[in-house]
């Protein structure tokens, strides 16, 4: 019973620090607001670290299981309810959803809130791809610190780009520029 509680209580300082950890200023003024954390977005297909698998359920109930979804370009967008740079970034995932749900590209995202909160927000949000409920130990398995952070995986499953934080425009441009060279591959 103790071992449970300090679990819950550890569980909830990581969500608290994630949160608080999510800029609360104009994102679109700050460089340093996103970090691309791979070396380049064209990284050779030998440089590249294979993802880690995990398993998460939707806000329906139904498991997702990353590997599964191989053969697809996956992005994979770590997120929370209260984070203000998070806001921006979602209704650009969005439209880039719309625009390349059709071409083999899947769009995820791991909400770190409870299934309330995200269902919630993507109501309001109308958000169009998947919301996995996300859990501290898939959040510890890919290093998140600081909110919004966005892979992008290889048809293969492997890591062609990390981004960290959201800056309005460059963004979205990282993203769908990586998306259309992973197409090609």
């Amino acid at each position: 019973m103790i071992r449970r509680l300090n679990i819950y209580v550890l569980s909830i300082a990581i969500v608290i620090s994630l949160v608080a950890s999510c800029s609360k200023g104009n994102t679109t003024k700050k460089e340093n607001d996103m970090k691309s954390v791979s070396s380049n977005s064209n990284t050779s297909n030998q440089k590249r670290e294979m993802s880690i698998n995990f398993t998460l359920s939707d806000l329906h109930g139904n498991s997702f299981t990353l590997h599964d979804n191989k053969n697809k370009v996956i992005v994979m967008d770590f997120w929370a309810t209260s984070c203000g740079p998070c806001r921006l970034e979602i209704p650009k995932l969005i439209e880039l959803n719309s625009k390349y749900k059709d071409k083999g590209v899947l769009f995820v995202g791991v909400g770190l809130d409870s299934k309330e909160r995200l269902a919630d927000f993507s109501k309001q949000y109308k958000i169009n791809y998947d919301i996995l409920i996300g859990s501290r130990e898939v959040a510890g398995m890919y290093g998140i610190k600081y909110i919004p952070t966005t892979y992008i995986l290889d048809k293969k499953g492997r890591i062609i780009k990390k981004l960290i934080g959201y800056q309005s425009g460059e963004t979205e441009d990282q993203i769908e520029k990586t998306i259309d060279e992973a197409l090609k591959e």
